[in-house]
């Protein structure tokens, strides 16, 4: 799904982006380029990397 239109980032690359260490919007911001066009999509951008965080946090206690 595409998150960020002006710049082109779809759900996929925010996820992978969370795997990879980017653990808050500004880190998103400055590995996707994310949220430095229109700005829409940064409220949903946010809660989409909250959500993948806790999502890591939860896989790492079941491990």
């Amino acid at each position: 799904m595409i998150v960020c239109v002006c710049k082109r980032v779809n759900s996929a690359q925010i996820r992978e982006a969370v795997e990879r260490g980017a653990l808050d919007l500004p880190a998103i911001t400055r590995e996707l380029g994310l949220g430095t066009g229109c700005g829409r999509c940064v409220e949903f951008a946010e809660r989409m990397v909250m959500q993948e965080l806790q999502l890591l946090q939860a896989q790492a206690e079941v491990a």
